[in-house]
């Protein structure tokens, strides 16, 4: 092992299981409610590195990984975060978002 070994917490969101259908509203909230189940879950498997659990606003999946980061911060580790799928989610938002403005006329 190097002398980075085990300084890194490792996350890894996969976009693939958010669904990109639906109005704004509906997406966002696809998304912030994969994005504070990831977190949670991070939470769990690290708990005995991180001295607390993160504050999860359901509204708001950016502040809850702000908060993760926080606590992350004072453990001393640094964060890895893998993003899978991403692609697709984007282009299933702006294919969604292009078929709406199509049948618009």
């Amino acid at each position: 092992p190097t002398e980075e070994h085990n300084r890194y917490l490792v996350m890894k969101w996969d976009f693939s299981g958010v669904s990109a259908s639906g109005d704004a509203e509906t997406v966002t909230g696809s998304l912030y409610r994969y994005l504070n189940l990831r977190i949670r879950d991070f939470t769990n498997y690290y708990r005995e590195i991180l001295e607390d659990t993160p504050h999860i606003e359901p509204q708001d999946a950016i502040s809850s990984f702000q908060s993760l980061l926080l606590l992350v911060r004072k453990s001393g580790h640094s964060l890895y975060l893998l993003i899978d799928e991403y692609d697709n989610f984007a282009n299933e938002l702006m294919m969604g978002h292009r078929n709406m403005e199509e049948g618009r006329y």
